[in-house]
């Protein structure tokens, strides 16, 4: 199988389409062959930066949905055929993973692969946002940071869902209208402008 590899940080010049040895599930994994992986903000300062915990070399990617091609020793819930998704699992721009089957969910059919493979990751973000570090009820203005993207517009349309209002930031004139389709009431250009995490 092939996966898209970093032996060394910088630009998109640095990654490869790598040949590894074709994974095998262990213990509590399910062997699961991609359909389509996500791609974060954190996959490119991963392949600019070095993080405490992702050196390099390494496989980028950090979620996606794919079919379960064998469950693992020891794994129940899951059989070949399965169509999945996961969230956090490094490694996951290749062709094929063995991944644990506790970060592995089961998508239904009327979710279709893009979204299946975007939503776990910034959808427990998001979600995490609006209901523990601070839960929005009805009447509640907030205002969002980098609206235009993927966790911004994900926020945006979670507080409007609990009757808030929503002042979405974007670094350009361009983005407005992005957060203008996710509800925002209100869609600004931040002070800062260019360089937040929706670019």
């Amino acid at each position: 199988m092939r996966a898209i590899h970093i032996r060394e940080h910088g630009g998109p010049e640095v990654m490869t389409w790598t040949e590894f040895p074709d994974p095998v599930p262990g213990a509590g994994e399910v062997s699961v062959r991609l359909g389509v992986s996500g791609v974060n903000f954190m996959d490119t300062v991963a392949r600019k930066t070095p993080l405490p915990t992702w050196s390099v070399p390494t496989v980028l990617g950090v979620e996606g949905m794919g079919i379960v091609t064998a469950p693992g020793p020891d794994v129940e819930g899951f059989a070949v055929g399965d169509r999945v998704a996961w969230r956090y699992h490094k490694g996951s721009h290749a062709e094929q993973l063995a991944i644990p089957a506790e970060a592995v969910v089961r998508m239904p059919d009327d979710i279709d692969d893009e979204t299946a493979a975007a939503i776990l990751m910034q959808g427990l973000t998001s979600n995490h946002f609006v209901t523990e570090t601070y839960a929005v009820k009805a009447g509640d203005t907030a205002v969002v940071h980098s609206a235009a993207g993927g966790v911004g517009l994900l926020v945006t349309q979670l507080i409007k869902a609990r009757g808030g209002t929503v002042i979405g930031l974007v670094s350009r004139e361009d983005k407005i209208p992005v957060a203008d389709k996710a509800v925002a009431d209100h869609a600004l250009v931040s002070a800062g402008g260019a360089g937040t995490a929706d670019e």
